[in-house]
Parts: structure tokens; sequence; C-alpha cells
């Protein structure tokens, strides 16, 4: 979602300009070494977490970008003291990308999420604690949709294969980025991945202050 708002600002999210540069430059990669960048910190090296960091801070450079970021992203994780958070309206290009490098790093180790000052990881509130938006955030009570990147994902994209080789889309993904967001849209149509929230059992439109998940606006 965060390269589809970069390139959504730049005016490139028809071609997913941006998406795709990154994704492919993460195949080649060599990340090795990437757990020392400056503004990285993590509990335990993870050169991976760190890669992505610094390729989300040149990804907001442009104010465009990091003002439609700000307005409309919203990021789940869970941290050592705060618990259950959703951050939102950052006030920092690295706030974002600290908190985008905790919330997409598989549990490897905590990342120290500056502005909240906490360690956070990867932690998925709509999957694992059934809390989609609250009603300040969707005041006209709009149908709200929710993409399952869960089980039923991973049970169809292991009999997806990258085109010309047998290596499941489900892990192989970031190596034929075309064939990942071609399968994306053809399950865009599909009920069993792509439905109303209420159909996963995630629930919408409760008071702010109420649930296990706490909003945190900076």
């Amino acid at each position: 979602a965060f390269f589809c708002l970069v390139d959504e600002a730049l005016g490139t999210d028809q071609s997913l300009t941006t998406y795709k540069r990154v994704y492919n430059s993460y195949k080649d990669a060599n990340v090795s070494g990437w757990s020392s960048v400056q503004g990285c910190n993590t509990t335990t090296p993870d050169d991976d977490s760190c890669w992505w960091y610094d390729q989300y801070k040149q990804a907001l450079q442009d104010s465009r970008a990091f003002e439609n970021v700000r307005n409309k992203l919203k990021i789940s994780m869970y941290c050592k003291r705060s618990g259950s958070v959703v951050l939102y309206n950052f006030t920092s290009i690295d706030q974002v990308a600290t908190a985008l490098a905790a919330a997409g790093n598989g549990l490897v180790s905590y990342v120290w999420v500056s502005g909240l000052d906490d360690w956070c990881d990867d932690w998925d509130v709509a999957t694992q604690e059934n809390s989609g938006f609250p009603s300040r955030f969707n005041p006209h009570h709009l149908p709200v949709y929710y993409y399952s990147n869960g089980p039923r994902l991973r049970s169809s994209l292991w009999v997806s294969f990258c085109s010309g080789t047998l290596l499941p889309v489900f892990i192989w993904g970031y190596s034929c980025v075309d064939d990942a967001i071609n399968l994306g849209k053809q399950q865009f149509n599909n009920s069993w991945y792509y439905d109303l929230a209420a159909s996963f059992s995630i629930s919408n439109d409760f008071e702010y202050t109420s649930g296990t998940v706490t909003w945190v606006e900076r």
C-alpha cells in the first residue's frame, strides 16, 4: 500500500513506477551490512529491515509523496511498551520509515520507531484482533473492504508460480513483481480474497477509544 500511495502522489499509479522499481531493486540487492545504516535501530541485526527502511526514506523525499502517505496510510504494529498500535498522521519521514520497517519485518526483530519511542514489530490488528477502522475515520459509514493476505492468500498463491519457473509467487513475489500484481488484479473480483471486511469477521465503525488496539496520532 505504501508504494502505491507514493505512486498515486507522483501521478504514476497506473504504471506503479516506484513500486516496481523498488521491488525489482530488492530482487538483485545484496542487503548484507545494511543493519548498520544510520537511523535504523533493531534489537538484533536485521539487514533486510534496514534496507527497506532506507528505501522508504528515499521514496518520501518528494513532499507530495509524504503528504499523501501522511493523510492516508495507517501502520499496524505490536510494540513492547504500547502493545497493539496503529500509527497515523505522521510527523516526519523517519517516523514513517521506521514504522514501516517494523511493520514489515516478519517478526525478525524489534525496530525502534521514531516519535513513538518504542520497540515495535510486525503485527496485523485486522487479522490478529479483528480490528478495522474506528468510526472517526469513516464518518459516513461507507463500506469497508479487506484483501486477505493470510491463510486464504497463501493457500492459493502456493500453486501460483512466477512465469517460467516453479517458484511460488507467495514466497518469491519480489522476484516476479509483474506476476504478483497481475494475480492481485485477478483476485479483485473474487470474494474469497477481497470482500467486505465483515465477511472476514473484521469489525469497523467502533468507538476510537474502545477495543484492544491503541490508535496513535503523531
